[in-house]
């Protein structure tokens, strides 16, 4: 297998540092090939909120929009009368698979990953209510990233069999201990007690492991309908002894939701087994396994709070450690990695391109070492999406089967899901995050 190994530059240009939209600004759509053809526009006067492949959603002037057309983008004014009300991001569970657009929302723009709406968030549960996955767009810049054309070359052999064996302390009654005791909360519903409780019971299980960095990340929640205005992350850090200053990280979110309000009401009953405290197990799990290894950089594992309400945990993480300049090598993210519908065992393994070495690490490591049977597709999931827009590398992993029929329904327990393929998906993780964490730079074998 040929694909490419990494190299990017973040540059964010002082023109972008405005404090607020400049008058007469206009939300456009530019397009023109891939991320790396965005590179002249950094010497445009302009405002990036949001890009994937292809195209950068951002608000300019009338005079700058006429420059960016002169260098050969296209330019579509998508909105004369930007955040008049809130932005929001949404695709489907599955490409190419229809949907209903609720009435309460207008679609400003279609783009190749999926659909830019524009609507009230007091209505965005109408969205999550029609199977759609969303992220809000904020009024916050974005950099332009420009990435070389990476390439891999295949393992390390060393680091395989050091990985490989590292992936062996993997426990399947860990991680059945683990889920059992995330579903026996009833319900992580946002602003519950419960998850109150699931988050502190977190906390704790990450100090009895021994890490001695444990911490809180709390972020403002004022999502329609909820009645706190603050929801909290868990996070783990154990510090790197070559590279302290590099970052690998592996997360989850370990809130749940449920969309059949009857029989359920979610804030009494919402277990989420499978979505999504399957992948909050195996960050668990890892950390379990690493918090006594010695490893060249530092690893962060982290519980993400309200991902279902629009990636609010993450987003916050990610915004925070963009600021700080952290180095973040690459962020791997599960979510919903133990329904299995039939007897292939078949695994998604997503990142977006300038990031396809680690992915192909990981699809290595899952079909040479387990019986999983990983497959490639290019993009983000949930919680990965807000590092991937600041430039961090990301893998996403979720079952081949996704969505399960129990997605977002009581019926999302233990006994749907199955533990054999929970412990190979750790397993494949587990292994991948010893090589992120010890290849010298970049995974070249």
């Amino acid at each position: 297998m040929r694909t490419r190994i990494f190299l990017f530059a973040i540059v964010f240009i002082s023109p972008f540092l405005l404090a607020s939209t400049l008058a007469g600004d206009q939300l456009v759509l530019i397009q023109k090939g891939q991320a790396t053809d965005f590179m002249p526009l950094t010497e445009i006067q302009m405002r990036p909120h949001f890009s994937g492949s292809g195209y950068i959603l951002a608000s300019v002037s009338r005079k700058a929009a006429d420059l960016i057309r002169q260098k050969g983008f296209h330019v579509e004014v998508i909105d004369d009368n930007p955040w008049s009300e809130p932005y929001f991001f949404a695709r489907p569970p599955k490409k190419g698979q229809s949907f209903r657009i609720p009435p309460s929302f207008n679609v400003i723009a279609r783009v190749p990953d999926g659909i830019i709406l524009k609507g009230s968030s007091e209505d965005i549960n109408e969205l999550f209510n029609a199977g759609l996955q969303v992220v809000p767009i904020e009024d916050k810049i974005l950099p332009i990233i420009e990435r070389e054309a990476p390439q891999f070359r295949g393992l390390s052999p060393d680091l395989y069999n050091a990985g490989r064996s590292t992936a062996d302390q993997v426990s399947d009654s860990t991680l059945t201990e683990y889920l059992n005791r995330l579903v026996d909360f009833q319900t992580r519903y946002s602003c519950t007690d419960s998850i109150e409780a699931a988050g502190q019971w977190i906390h704790d299980l990450f100090t009895d492991l021994g890490f001695t960095e444990v911490y809180f990340d709390s972020f403002p929640f004022h999502a329609s309908g909820y009645t706190c205005d603050v929801q909290r992350s868990v996070v783990a850090v154990k510090a790197g002894s070559l590279n302290p200053e590099k970052v690998v990280i592996c997360g989850g979110h370990y809130d749940s939701w449920v969309l059949d309000y009857e029989p359920c009401d979610p804030e009494t009953l919402c277990p989420g087994a499978d979505d999504n405290a399957s992948g909050t197990v195996v960050a668990l799990e890892a950390a379990r396994i690493f918090v006594e290894q010695d490893m060249d950089v530092t690893m962060m594992f982290i519980a993400f709070g309200a991902e279902e309400q629009g990636l609010w945990g993450s987003s916050h993480f990610a915004e925070e450690a963009y600021n700080q300049g952290m180095d973040i090598k690459v962020m791997v993210n599960m979510d919903m990695v133990a329904y299995l519908g039939d007897d292939i065992w078949d695994i998604k393994v997503r990142s977006p391109e300038a990031s396809r070495p680690f992915a192909a690490v990981m699809e290595e490591f899952g079909r040479s070492s387990t019986d999983l049977l990983p497959y490639y597709s290019e993009g983000t999931g949930p919680d990965d999406l807000p590092f991937a827009r600041r430039g961090y590398n990301t893998v996403f992993t979720e079952e081949g089967d996704w969505p399960s029929p129990n997605w977002h329904r009581c019926t999302d327990t233990i006994e749907n899901l199955s533990i054999p393929y929970l412990t190979d998906v750790a397993e494949m993780v587990v292994s991948s995050l010893y090589y992120y964490s010890n290849i010298p730079m970049v995974p070249i074998g």
